[in-house]
């Protein structure tokens, strides 16, 4: 729901994912030698979100 939406700081909200039917999804963790990616897909197969972080350094 949407109780606490003035609490997030405006520009940090990727994905609101709060509807009345929900079917599921699931989040995909990839990683290699040079990076790591999130995706965050839904039912359908759609990716929502998704992001690549590389190494620190």
């Amino acid at each position: 729901n949407h109780d606490h939406a003035g609490d997030v700081p405006a520009g940090s909200l990727k994905y609101f994912w709060g509807g009345a039917i929900v079917l599921g999804g699931f989040g995909l963790i990839e990683v290699n030698s040079t990076q790591m990616t999130f995706s965050f897909i839904e039912h359908s197969e759609k990716t929502l979100y998704q992001t690549t972080l590389n190494p620190r350094s």
